[in-house]
C-alpha cells in the first residue's frame, strides 16, 4: 500500500473542481509508482490501440510526463496550551492557505489566519492562534487553491484545562514506529489519549539527504491511523537517532544536522524548536504535567560539557542552562524528562544512552535534589523493548524511569537487560504507554500503563505526588 496517499482521504480533502475526493489516488496526492495501469474501455481502449499503432508506425516516441498532483499531508494540531494552539498543513503547492477557527459550542468563527506556502519550506505552513479559552472544543477548516480539508469531515481539538484548575488528562508515549499503517494509534485513542508525545525512530529515516527526509516525513504522517489522530489530538516530537542521522548518531558524527533539523521543524508544529537555530528540544504544560523533550543528540559530542570540561556533551550547554532554569521555575505537580534514549546503560557495543554521559545526568539529578524539586519523573524509548526502574533516591527521593518502545512490530529481548533498579521489563512488540495524570484528588496521582495493540494492559504502577518529594517515604 502506498501510505503517502492517505492522509487526504481520511481527513476529507475534497477539490472545488467537482467536490469529492479523488478514489484511485487519494486527494491531492500523487498516484502510486506501482499503481496498475487503469482498465480501459470503449473509446479509450481504441485510442490506445491507436496510439499503439501509431507508434509502431513511426517509431518510439518520447513519453511525455503526466504532471504530478500535489502531495497533500495533514492537517495536524500542534503544541496547544489552555490559552492557544498550532497547526499546520502541507497543501503541496504555493500559494495563500487560509485556516478558520470555530468556537465548538456555538459555531461562530475566532480565528481567520492565512499564511503562504512555498517551496522553500516544502509546500508547508503553521499556525499559531491565539486567544482561546482554557478546556473548550474548536473546529476548523482549512482551504487553498485546489483543495480543502475540514469542510465535510469533523476536524477540530480541545484546549487544555488551565494550570490551576483539577484536571485528569491522558497523555500516550511511544517510539520507534515504522511507516506503514497499523491500529495502534487507534488503540491510544480508544483508550482515552488526549494527546501523542513521539519520543524518537518515528519515522525511521537512515538518510542525510533532505528531499528524502522530507519524503520519509510525509510517508510517516499520511499513514490513515496517525493522520487521523493528530487532525484532532495535539502531537509533540523528538528524535532519536534513525531521525537525527544514522544508527547511533550524534551531533559530532553527522555532518547534515542542521538540514536534518530544518527538515524536522518544516514537518512539526511545535512551540519552540530549541534556541538560536540549534536544536529542537521544547516542553509543554498539559494540566497537572509539565513534559521536557529533550533533544540527546543534535549537541551530543559537540563541546565539552557544562558540568565537566574535561568530558564531552549530551545537551550542550545552551540546551542544560535551558533544561535546569525551566525545570526549577515549573510548578507542575509533575514533570516528565522526555528523551529518545534510555537513561541506564544500553546493553550493547552503542554508546546512546544516557549511562554514556552519567557526568551530566548524574549532576542533572544532584541538582534537583538540591534545589528540592519535586515531582520528577523520567522517559526513553529507543532499545525495543518497555521498562519500569526506579532509581532508589537518586534526587532526594525515587526516580522513576518508563522506557516505551516499540510502537512496531520489531523487538530485542536482548537489551531487556539486567539492572539492580529494574521493576519490570519485557520485549512487546506494538506496545505504548497511556500515562494518566490526575489533579482532582489530593495529593495528585500519576498513572503509568503499557498498553498492546490489543488494547491490554500489561504493566501498570500508580504513583502518588507525595512519593516524589526531597526527603519523602
Amino acid at each position: 500500500m502506498n501510505t503517502d496517499l492517505v492522509s487526504a482521504a481520511a481527513t476529507g480533502v475534497v477539490r472545488p473542481e467537482d467536490g469529492s475526493p479523488n478514489p484511485e489516488s487519494g486527494a491531492g496526492s500523487r498516484p502510486a509508482e506501482d499503481s496498475p495501469s487503469p482498465r480501459l474501455t470503449g473509446c479509450r481502449r481504441r485510442a490506445a490501440g491507436f496510439t499503439l499503432a501509431a507508434c509502431l508506425w513511426l517509431g518510439a516516441l518520447p513519453v511525455l510526463p503526466v504532471p504530478a498532483e500535489p502531495e497533500v499531508v495533514g492537517p495536524m494540531v500542534g503544541h496547544t496550551s489552555h490559552e492557544h494552539a498550532h497547526l499546520w498543513m502541507r497543501p503541496g503547492v504555493a500559494g495563500e492557505v487560509v485556516l478558520e477557527v470555530f468556537c465548538g459550542v456555538d459555531g461562530q468563527q475566532v480565528a481567520r489566519l492565512t499564511d503562504d506556502s512555498s517551496e522553500a519550506m516544502d509546500f508547508t505552513v503553521r499556525w499559531r492562534i491565539d486567544g482561546l479559552a482554557a478546556d473548550h472544543p474548536y473546529r476548523y477548516r482549512i482551504s487553498w487553491d485546489g483543495g480543502r480539508v475540514g469542510q465535510d469531515a469533523e476536524l477540530g481539538f480541545r484546549t487544555w484545562p488551565a494550570p490551576e484548575q483539577p484536571s485528569r488528562l491522558v497523555l500516550a508515549f511511544g517510539s520507534c514506529a515504522h511507516s506503514r499503517p497499523t491500529e495502534i494509534y487507534r488503540t491510544m485513542e480508544a483508550k482515552g489519549a488526549q494527546a501523542l508525545v513521539l519520543l524518537g525512530d518515528t519515522p525511521y529515516i537512515d538518510n542525510p539527504d533532505r528531499e528524502i527526509n522530507r519524503a520519509k516525513h510525509r510517508q510517516f504522517l499520511t499513514q490513515p491511523e496517525i493522520a487521523s489522530f493528530i487532525a484532532r489530538h495535539p502531537t509533540w516530537d523528538t528524535w532519536d537517532d534513525h531521525d537525527f542521522g544514522l544508527n547511533d548518531s550524534h551531533g559530532a558524527n553527522t555532518p547534515t544536522r542542521l538540514s536534518n533539523r530544518e527538515a524536522f521543524i518544516e514537518y512539526r508544529a511545535q512551540e519552540h524548536f530549541g534556541q538560536q537555530g540549534e536544536g529542537i528540544y521544547t516542553s509543554f504544560r498539559a494540566g497537572g504535567v509539565e513534559v521536557f523533550m529533550l533533544d540527546a543528540r543534535y549537541f551530543a559530542r559537540t563541546e565539552a560539557s557544562p558540568v565537566d570540561p574535561e568530558k564531552l556533551t549530551c545537551l550542550g550547554g545552551r540546551q542544560w542552562n535551558w533544561l535546569l532554569e525551566h525545570l526549577e521555575q515549573s510548578d507542575a505537580p509533575f514533570k516528565i524528562l522526555a528523551t529518545g534514549q534510555v537513561w541506564f546503560e544500553k546493553a550493547n557495543r552503542e554508546i546512546d544512552h544516557w549511562h554514556t554521559y552519567r557526568h551530566e545526568r548524574d549532576a542533572l539529578w544532584a541538582f534537583i535534589e538540591e534545589r528540592g524539586i519535586p515531582g520528577v519523573i523520567l522517559m526513553g524509548g529507543d532499545i525495543h523493548a518497555s521498562r519500569h526502574m526506579i532509581w532508589q533516591g537518586a534526587a532526594g527521593y525515587d526516580l522513576h524511569e518508563f522506557t516505551t518502545s516499540p510502537l512496531h512490530e520489531r523487538v530485542i529481548p536482548g537489551l531487556n537487560s539486567p539492572h539492580e533498579f529494574l521493576v519490570w521489563g519485557e520485549a512487546i512488540p506494538e506496545i505504548f504507554l497511556r500515562l494518566t495524570v490526575d489533579t482532582t484528588v489530593e495529593p495528585a496521582v500519576l498513572e503509568a500503563d503499557m498498553v498492546t495493540i490489543d488494547g491490554e494492559t500489561v504493566y501498570s504502577v500508580r504513583i502518588s505526588r507525595d512519593e516524589l518529594e526531597p526527603g519523602g517515604e
